[in-house]
């Protein structure tokens, strides 16, 4: 892969404690409690590499994948989407960086906002930080 080849390839964060989400979502107690109950999950991403405009420096982009889910309650199935972002963190590195064995170790961590979660077309319920019931992840990079 080259810088600036404009694909977006993709990244795994491994055991995200995905039941931690029923802590926020009340608009739906069933819901939260099926949340409550599961193992923890991978969770992936997509990311870019690119270069600034000036050419010095090099940006690292990613955008988190929405989560699909088959949850058991109130004695149906429930097609659940949870969606995600990342606050449109940027992560810059000087090109020198990206030849060092451990290129991302400036990275100290990847950030994932919770969005919102669907339970098929239908909003369940939309997250904010602003408005005080958002939820804020930040997987440690390790190297």
């Amino acid at each position: 892969m080259t810088v600036g080849d404009y694909d977006l390839r993709s990244i795994a964060m491994h055991k995200f404690p995905i039941s931690i989400l029923s802590n926020i979502v009340d608009a739906d107690a069933d819901l939260s409690k099926a949340l409550a109950s599961l193992p923890d999950m991978d969770l992936s991403a997509k990311y870019h590499i690119n270069y600034e405009t000036n050419y010095t420096d090099i940006l690292f982009y990613i955008q988190p994948n929405a989560l699909y889910l088959t949850l058991n309650y109130r004695g149906a199935d429930h097609h659940i989407r949870i969606e995600f972002d990342n606050s449109n963190r940027v992560y810059c590195f000087h090109p020198k960086d990206l030849e060092k064995q451990h290129a991302f170790k400036s990275v100290n961590d990847i950030v994932m906002n919770l969005l919102a979660i669907y339970n098929g077309a239908k909003l369940v319920q939309k997250f904010d930080l602003w408005e005080g019931n958002g939820m804020y992840v930040m997987f440690d990079i390790d190297n």
